[in-house]
């Protein structure tokens, strides 16, 4: 069953990673507390809110907050499909917990009632649902990471382009994207929504080619970049977004999402997302615009010893501020290191037993008995090493088939299979010292041959890598 939002809310209040009013971060948890606000306030469920001060007035007949759909409005979903194994395939519609933070489903009609209520600041035919000056001050900009780039306004992001005033909002679920943006000086508003594998960037090119066809513009080019090749150096690094998780177990999604800042010789630099790459000359100190795009830029920031922490993510539709990585917090890094470790640790889960049962076999050989010291040594490590390749590749099972279904689960509560998975590296890692003292007497001793000490201290060097990863991912205890 699902919690009670104030449950919810109260168990899972984020833990503050950055100074207040100096970076952005968009909250589907606040915007669900908001949500829970309202209900409150009103004495109403959120949805029915929604349905009797909002769509109902607007006439938003074919429109609704509740999710999963009500019956009598899911013959108007629209099937989305993805593109696998050769053939399109249809995905199951997706249930949004978290009502506020994104479960409107609307139909592209209904969508130009709510967008003419904006641009007519409030009003709807003979009904109000704002005032205008509320309406108005929506549309004001909150927040910007440099005055000539785009920001934030009361939950609408600014899209200016091509000369014209706009704000609007997008979003996204599995295979739909959908967005909306207003020109209030124009009186215009368009809505945009599809369905699909792309990457929620068609709509930008869309609205932007719009803004090209009936709003023209001459601006020029920006002005060569003046910056060095070698000063440009400064920017180059790993970032990882504001938006991600720093303290519960759902961190190590932040390893599939990699973002990297490569300097040119011209002075120019080059982002690389898992969407693309992307080239972007200076044009003014620490602002880049993209070569031949409108509104995308990367607005850097220094920090108190003037170095490069920080990077604004500025798209046409909406903005996004990253943190420059210490080289031993980078996705490369540690996926590097993480995928050498269970490699080690694999070949003794395999050799080991492996060369105890040959010795058995061979008539020529006396094992090495299980209580000596060595033997112990060997097994300690072996079911250390066990248990943190069972944990890995649990854990792949029960997330990769469907990784959003697993999100959206965590909104009821944890999985209990992950609860058990997790113990399992707090008892390989509780053995790990064990093994390290075994390793280190090995070698003030001189036990065992040269060759045996050295791959054992490989083994023991895999397992304390592999309790820093998880110690550094949240993965080490029941982090929730």
């Amino acid at each position: 069953m699902w919690r009670p939002w104030a449950s919810y809310l109260a168990a899972n209040v984020p833990a503050r990673v950055n100074p207040p009013g100096a970076f952005t971060a968009y909250s589907n948890y606040g915007s669900t507390l908001a949500g829970h606000i309202v209900a409150l306030t009103s004495g109403l469920g959120y949805e029915d809110y929604v349905q009797r001060y909002i769509l109902d007035p607007l006439a938003m007949a074919h429109s609704t907050a509740y999710s999963p759909l009500p019956a009598s409005l899911r013959p108007d979903l629209a099937i989305s499909y993805t593109f696998s194994q050769g053939k399109h395939q249809s995905v199951l519609h997706t249930i949004i917990h978290d009502s506020p933070a994104g479960s409107m489903s609307a139909t592209a009609a209904d969508m130009t009632n709510f967008m003419l209520t904006h641009l007519q600041d409030g009003r709807f035919g003979e009904a109000r649902i704002l005032a205008e000056e509320t309406t108005r001050q929506m549309r004001q900009r909150l927040f910007s990471a440099h005055p000539n780039v785009n920001g934030w306004a009361y939950g609408f992001a600014e899209m200016d382009a091509n000369g014209q005033r706009i704000v609007g909002h997008g979003g996204d679920i599995e295979s739909f994207h959908s967005l909306m943006a207003l020109l209030p000086e124009q009186n215009l508003g368009l809505f945009i929504s599809y369905t699909g594998d792309g990457n929620g960037l068609e709509r930008e090119q869309l609205l932007q080619a719009f803004l090209d066809r009936y709003f023209p513009t001459d601006d020029a080019p920006p002005a060569p970049s003046t910056t060095s090749g070698h000063l440009s150096e400064r920017f180059t690094g790993s970032y990882r977004f504001l938006r991600s998780s720093y303290t519960t177990f759902t961190k190590p999604l932040n390893l599939l999402i990699s973002i990297d800042i490569d300097a040119l010789e011209d002075g120019s630099i080059m982002l690389s997302t898992p969407l693309g790459q992307w080239h972007f000359a200076e044009v003014e100190p620490l602002v880049f615009k993209r070569t031949h795009t409108e509104g995308f830029y990367l607005v850097f920031k220094l920090n108190d010893r003037s170095e490069v922490s920080h990077v604004s993510i500025v798209l046409p539709s909406v903005s996004l501020d990253a943190e420059k990585l210490p080289w031993h917090q980078t996705s490369g890094f540690h996926l590097t290191g993480g995928a050498i470790s269970l490699l080690l640790l694999f070949t003794a889960l395999i050799g080991w037993p492996w060369a105890w049962i040959t010795a058995r076999l061979r008539s020529d050989r006396v094992p090495v008995a299980a209580s000596s010291r060595r033997g112990v040594a060997r097994w300690l490590a072996w079911i250390a090493a066990m248990l943190h390749l069972v944990f890995i590749i649990g854990l792949v099972a029960v997330i990769a088939p469907d990784t959003l279904a697993f999100i959206n689960a965590l909104f009821i509560d944890v999985p209990i299979t992950i609860k058990i998975l997790l113990a399992l590296p707090v008892i390989a890692v509780a053995l790990t010292p064990i093994v390290l003292l075994l390793m280190l007497r090995a070698w003030w001793t001189g036990a065992w041959s040269l060759g045996e000490r050295l791959y054992y201290s490989s083994i023991t060097a895999a397992l304390l890598f592999f309790a820093f990863f998880l110690h550094t991912w949240n993965l080490l205890g029941w982090r929730f």
